[in-house]
């Protein structure tokens, strides 16, 4: 100390103490918050999660070749072996003659599908906005497309509708 005075040193330490306090106190309630939203939120909990976690996983150097000798150095030279691996693996179809199948007999009909600007507005209403977006990459704010009536919504919205009404009529809506 520049003085040579312990009660300055006491009263850093005790502010140093306090805001140290302060500190791990908030960190407490920001990791409690996150984990009480863990279920709604799971992006965020795993994101937070894997920002305290030491080790990241990448892919380990790869044979180039079947003889085990060289090794792969870069990201692409990598993206390249792998490539090339499952080129081998599956299989690209041929232009021969396809088979011709027989004409089966169904013996019971499809009922038509009755879906009603209500129905639609409905399962977008239920839509949760904390989950990702769809492959359309719009986010789905609770209750946003659905204010006006369902039939001026976008191709894409109503498209969207028809995968949960999927899980409803257990069908499948290309």
């Amino acid at each position: 100390m520049e003085t040579g005075d312990n009660s300055k040193y006491r009263k850093y330490c005790k502010c140093r103490n306090k805001v140290k306090a302060i500190t791990r106190e908030t960190q407490c309630q920001y990791e409690e918050h996150i984990a009480l939203k863990a279920h709604t939120e799971p992006t965020n909990f795993w994101k937070y999660a894997n920002s305290k976690l030491k080790t990241k996983s990448n892919i380990p150097d790869l044979f180039v070749n079947a003889n085990k000798n060289l090794l792969t150095k870069t990201d692409g030279e990598k993206v390249e072996v792998l490539s090339d691996f499952f080129l081998s693996v599956f299989t690209r179809p041929s232009n021969d003659v396809q088979p011709t199948f027989d004409n089966k007999y169904i013996p019971y009909l499809m009922e038509p599908l009755n879906i009603d600007s209500k129905m639609v507005e409905k399962l977008l209403l239920n839509l949760k906005p904390s989950k990702s977006p769809g492959p359309d990459g719009i986010h789905r704010p609770k209750g946003a497309c659905c204010r006006s009536s369902c039939t001026t919504h976008s191709n894409v919205q109503i498209i969207t509708c028809f995968r949960n009404l999927k899980k409803i009529l257990q069908i499948t809506v290309w």
